[in-house]
């Protein structure tokens, strides 16, 4: 989640855990699940629609300038639903970053350069904005999201990424495969290795655009704990 208890997980209270995770070599999904933003999201659904783009976005602004990033500096966090508004506007933060003393306050590291730091789900339920998503961002900071089991999931989501405007074929296979591969840390392999586990993957559990999921545990530091697991999507026949 992106908060525990209204609490955003970019507070130093939960840095031991953060740290541990980084530790381990995995990674953050930040979904949220109670927004921290209340105010006029009560009504038409928009805690959903609205608000957990919203509160993705605040974690992620909350740890580019709070300096969490930079303390945290191989953990990889997954911001679902397209990130959120941060890649849109980006070019907003890096103006307040230049233009103000506040967001300088705890980084010397601008928000463009942190933007690097996070991958991105396609999941924005409409190509377009898939297509300005990848621009931003890069088709290697891109994978595949579903948003399953809940109602706002996408059930075809490689058909979805299929209809973003000029879509590569190297774009395609960065999102599909080779960048949920990369997040799980095999170690030293080049594209062309990544790709032949992928297919080999695929071969062993022909599941047609779902996943394979490669780890199941569970992490402890101090008090907290956290369930992982960790999967690779897989193309659609």
């Amino acid at each position: 989640g992106t908060s525990v208890e209204g609490a955003l997980i970019a507070e130093p209270k939960f840095r031991p855990l953060l740290k541990r995770i980084e530790q381990l070599k995995l990674f953050v999904l930040a979904h949220p699940y109670q927004p921290s933003p209340k105010g006029g999201l009560d009504r038409y659904y928009l805690i959903s629609s609205m608000g957990f783009p919203l509160d993705t976005s605040l974690l992620a602004a909350h740890l580019m300038a709070s300096g969490a990033l930079d303390e945290l500096k191989s953990l990889q966090f997954i911001l679902p639903h397209g990130g959120g508004f941060l890649p849109y506007l980006i070019g907003r933060l890096e103006h307040a970053y230049h233009a103000r003393p506040e967001p300088r306050a705890n980084t010397a590291t601008t928000p463009r350069e942190h933007l690097k730091r996070f991958v991105f789900d396609a999941l924005t339920h409409d190509p377009v904005a898939a297509r300005c998503l990848i621009d931003t961002v890069g088709a290697e900071r891109v994978v595949l999201g579903s948003d399953c089991p809940f109602d706002m999931e996408d059930v075809a989501p490689v058909a979805s990424l299929e209809r973003v405007p000029g879509l590569t074929d190297h774009e395609r296979e960065r999102i599909c495969s080779l960048n949920a591969l990369e997040l799980e840390h095999f170690p030293g392999m080049a594209e062309d290795e990544i790709g032949r586990v992928m297919a080999e993957a695929e071969s062993r559990w022909p599941l047609q655009g779902l996943c394979v999921i490669h780890r199941y545990g569970r992490i402890q530091a101090g008090e907290q704990i956290v369930l992982v697991i960790t999967a690779s999507a897989h193309r659609q026949a």
